[in-house]
């Protein structure tokens, strides 16, 4: 393989401290989640049936979900352009790959009210799709949806895939945008975390958390195991459907959410000012 990957091979996952006690989960103690932008991510291992993708616009109504990433989509673009064209009151992006369209795909399904301070689009080598939402204060927020590949025999792809998103967090980090990434990155963070501390070579596919990292972007995990908040449990304020839930008073930190089939799907809640640029 092509030395330009060299380092992303190297064995060390950065230090960043997290400085957990700047996180503020939420507002003079009170949750009002009725007033917030709300974000998850579900794996739907295809979204090319009818009945799915209502099942996926019912799940976002019955959890009041403002945005959704929906990953593993498995479509072509001239399908993807398709689906939920009529509907009015919501805006859809989408990132497929035609030529491994049953190995990939990632969707963007976010509800009018955000959308329209949406004010960038962009797609990261058929994998990921990046968006930019400009909110009040001239606040950026860009949210990066992942699906990466399964199959490791896509190595290379991988690879030129982390060298850009490392490109677009750096250049992101400059514009002091708040960064939310989430999908399903098909890598363990847990396993490189353990490999680390055993000083073992970690997993090539797990280099991901090495550029999370690295850019200061922080495990959404350690918001719910380590700070749940007082006064109140996640079985009190949402349905069981999630797993995990996480508050955030504002934009004050970057975070990265990594699911899987087997995992339980993570609510955010943001208290987000939207309604003026």
């Amino acid at each position: 393989m092509s030395g330009k990957f060299d380092h992303l091979m190297n064995n060390q996952i950065p230090y960043v401290n997290e400085d957990r006690a700047n996180i503020q989960p939420f507002i003079d103690g009170i949750i009002n989640i009725n007033n917030t932008f709300k974000i998850t991510t579900i794996n739907v291992s295809g979204l090319n049936t009818t009945l799915k993708q209502e099942q996926v616009l019912n799940y976002m109504k019955i959890n009041k979900i403002s945005c959704l990433i929906v990953t593993e989509t498995k479509l072509q673009t001239a399908s993807a352009k398709m689906i939920y064209k009529d509907y009015k009151d919501i805006t859809t992006w989408w990132s497929c790959d035609d030529d491994n369209h049953f190995l990939t795909g990632v969707r963007i399904i976010m509800n009018n009210d955000y959308a329209k301070y949406v004010i960038k689009k962009d797609i990261i080598e058929n994998q990921a799709l990046k968006l930019t939402l400009l909110l009040k204060e001239k606040i950026r927020f860009t949210i990066i949806a992942i699906y990466n590949f399964s199959n490791n025999s896509h190595k290379d792809e991988i690879l030129e895939f982390y060298m850009k998103l490392e490109e677009i967090l750096t250049a992101e980090k400059k514009l002091q945008d708040k960064i939310v990434c989430i999908g399903d990155f098909n890598a363990s963070y847990d396993t490189a975390i353990a490999q680390q501390r055993a000083n073992r070579k970690i997993f090539w596919k797990d280099r991901i958390f090495q550029i999370l990292k690295k850019n200061v972007i922080v495990d959404i995990n350690l918001i719910y195991h380590d700070k749940p908040g007082p006064r109140i449990s996640p079985k009190q304020v949402i349905s069981h459907t999630f797993g995990r839930l996480a508050h955030f008073s504002g934009l004050k930190k970057s975070f990265f959410v990594n699911i899987s089939a087997s995992s339980g799907p993570i609510l955010m809640n943001f208290f987000l000012n939207c309604r003026a640029k």
